[in-house]
């Protein structure tokens, strides 16, 4: 049926080439990241370059996170089943958590089944029993389950090898959660560094779970860290402004390919 992560991994490949060739051809580009305007000035050094927001869902802007209380210490993610996504690096970060620390952990993962060959592959791989590290797989639900979710957690965390600017995050900022999230990609451009989250290595366990620990050892900085990161995400996803925006850049390029 080519279907599946190996084809996946084929397609990928192919999918980086064109990518490569499009950019390079095109003249105008719209993005929102230091990394895709880097990438776009790298291969299309004549192109012209737009900056513009994306929307996000209301629901997330609609409630507020709060800290909950209780001992369990509950860590959300909002993935799909890709091997990109770092789903085995939440797996390590859970055994290393396990391994050191004296809490209670949970991961709630949206977004991914545990019947997915992803997340076989990787118990397969790990020979662990998820439900004994905490990992919770809750599959594909709607935005007011997954706000739900992630308002009865800890923390945010994205733990992904590969990225531009994730929906996800902007949407767990748009909640007022702190967030751990490796540095990948255009990450660093929509949260800063133990302002809005904690910044980590791609790839690193150890890393994450300590900055997940630094934040629930810390609730006071943990929840100014989600109150900046929503102050943060109301002003970058104003919908009526990037609307605004998104017109005069189609103008604009409307105006420049008729002279």
């Amino acid at each position: 049926y080519m279907r599946g992560v190996y084809h996946d991994s084929i397609t990928f490949g192919i999918k980086a080439g064109m990518s490569s060739t499009i950019i390079h051809d095109c003249k105008y580009f719209m993005g929102r990241t230091g990394f895709d305007k880097g990438i776009v000035s790298l291969i299309s050094p004549d192109s012209t370059y737009f900056h513009c927001e994306e929307f996000i869902r209301e629901d997330f802007f609609q409630n507020q996170w709060n800290m909950p209380s209780g001992d369990e210490i509950v860590c959300a993610s909002i993935l799909k089943g890709a091997s990109y996504k770092g789903i085995d690096l939440l797996v390590e970060t859970a055994i290393v958590l396990n391994k050191y620390s004296d809490k209670s952990f949970k991961f709630k993962i949206c977004g991914v089944s545990e019947h997915e060959e992803i997340v076989r592959i990787i118990k397969k791989k790990y020979k662990k029993d998820f439900k004994k590290l905490g990992l919770e797989f809750l599959g594909k639900l709607p935005a007011s389950e997954i706000v739900k979710h992630l308002c009865e957690s800890n923390l945010y965390v994205h733990p992904s090898y590969m990225e531009n600017s994730p929906n996800s995050v902007c949407e767990a900022m748009s909640l007022g959660m702190p967030i751990v999230a490796t540095n990948v990609g255009g990450v660093s451009s929509i949260l800063d560094d133990y302002v809005e989250g904690i910044l980590v290595q791609e790839g690193e366990p150890y890393s994450m779970a300590s900055a997940i620990v630094h934040l629930i050892s810390n609730k006071d900085k943990a929840i100014e860290m989600g109150l900046k990161a929503k102050k943060k995400a109301v002003i970058r996803h104003q919908s009526d402004v990037i609307v605004e925006n998104l017109l005069k850049i189609y103008s604009e390029i409307v105006d420049g390919s008729r002279k």
